[in-house]
């Protein structure tokens, strides 16, 4: 069946991933800046409107003509792996602080991951540079009708991501939760370490993913 065509108040795929991608770095800032439990839940929506930015993506590249492209593909990967470094970062400093170092290293492991997985695409300046390009000038950009492409996240990639976002949102979640005595801190002191965790089992999924990319 041939694909609807976009209408014209629908965003371009790749222009929905930058704003997804300033939603996560206003909502990081906001939370950082913040000096009250609205405002930080506030920021954290300001988060998850990012995480949600990047389906909403992938389906209007999927639903519309011409969307997908090659750019594209290797555009969302990168600004999730932004995305998750921005959420991320915010975390370990807040754990460091705190002198607990499990979901930190878990984190950081993924980091690794998530350099490994970028640089298999190419080289990151370049990446960038392609990306920037494809936000301005999207209608320059090549339809990519491979089915096999190795620029598009693959299921282990996906489960890797999503592990990330999970983490990373929840721990956010439970410190402004913690700061603000909502909830008890001796008797939830036991959620970093089951996010980290996750964590852990994401990065080996990923990296299993990007060795099946690749072969």
């Amino acid at each position: 069946m041939r694909k609807m065509e976009k209408p014209w108040w629908v965003p371009h795929p790749n222009r929905i991933s930058a704003v997804a991608l300033l939603c996560t770095g206003a909502g990081v800032g906001i939370v950082y800046g913040a000096d009250n439990c609205v405002s930080e839940l506030g920021g954290l929506a300001l988060i998850i409107a990012g995480d949600i930015g990047d389906k909403v993506d992938g389906f209007v590249a999927k639903k519309y003509e011409n969307m997908k492209t090659k750019e594209g593909a290797k555009l969302d990967p990168l600004f999730d792996k932004g995305k998750n470094l921005l959420v991320g970062g915010y975390c370990v400093a807040k754990e460091c602080l705190k002198e607990n170092v499990i979901f930190p290293a878990s984190m950081i492991a993924n980091w690794g991951v998530n350099y490994y997985s970028q640089m298999k695409r190419g080289n990151i300046v370049n990446q960038i540079e392609e990306a920037t390009g494809a936000i301005i000038f999207p209608e320059n950009c090549k339809v990519d009708n491979d089915k096999n492409s190795t620029d598009r996240a693959n299921s282990f990639g996906r489960v890797k991501a999503l592990g990330q976002v999970l983490a990373a949102d929840t721990y956010i979640l439970y410190d402004i939760l913690q700061s603000h005595n909502i909830i008890n801190t001796n008797t939830t002191e036991w959620v970093p370490y089951v996010l980290a965790s996750i964590l852990g089992v994401s990065a080996g999924w990923g990296y299993l993913g990007v060795k099946k990319r690749i072969n």
